[in-house]
């Protein structure tokens, strides 16, 4: 999972932008993030040719959490060519 400094809500979209990519927001301070961390890793090994991953810490980018409405973390959200189809909280 790439641990990716999403620096503008641009540079968010422009990553996303094609194909299939899990975004997982989480903080640095959350136990449940920490929990749920290592599920992603394995998630990242077994989809890692279908997907990109990518970890986005909502504390380091409020915009993006405001962005996408994380109304709670973890949140992951799966995008299909920039087009979010599914969520998890």
């Amino acid at each position: 999972m790439k641990n990716y400094e999403f620096n503008s809500i641009d540079s968010f979209l422009q990553t996303i932008s094609n194909g299939v990519s899990v975004v997982y927001c989480c903080t640095s301070w959350s136990s449940a993030c920490h929990s749920n961390y290592k599920t992603m890793i394995l998630l990242t090994f077994v989809y890692e040719e279908r997907a990109a991953l990518f970890q986005a810490d909502m504390a380091r980018f409020p915009d993006l959490g405001e962005y996408l409405a994380i109304q709670s973390v973890p949140t992951t959200v799966i995008f299909v060519d920039g087009v979010e189809v599914k969520r998890f909280i």
